[in-house]
């Protein structure tokens, strides 16, 4: 019980000086964020991109060719299969085939 009421009393003292400073908090709290939108709004802009860059040596190279000797890269197929999987090619794909019609509704 006694150290019940001691955490209360505790308890209590913390909330006085919040209630005493509460001025000063909302100052600081305000000249934070205040000084984080200027230096936001004065900085320089930056903007990102990506870019997949796809280098042939070989035009004719066939990735289904079979037969002793035939290896793949694995860069290339790591390539081939990210550009498959790209916005460009796999959205029309996927609006000619009425893919969205027929999965959306599962």
């Amino acid at each position: 019980m006694q150290q019940s009421k001691e955490q209360q009393v505790h308890l209590f003292d913390y909330l006085k000086v919040i209630q005493i400073r509460w001025p000063i908090i909302l100052l600081i709290f305000l000249l934070v964020v205040i000084t984080t939108g200027a230096i936001t709004f004065l900085l320089p802009r930056q903007y990102e991109a990506t870019a997949l860059i796809q280098v042939q040596e070989n035009a004719d190279f066939d990735i289904f060719q079979q037969g002793r000797g035939a290896t793949v890269d694995p860069r290339f197929t790591t390539t081939q299969f990210e550009i498959v999987q790209s916005k460009k090619i796999l959205w029309p794909v996927i609006q000619q085939l009425g893919l969205a019609k027929e999965w959306g509704d599962r």
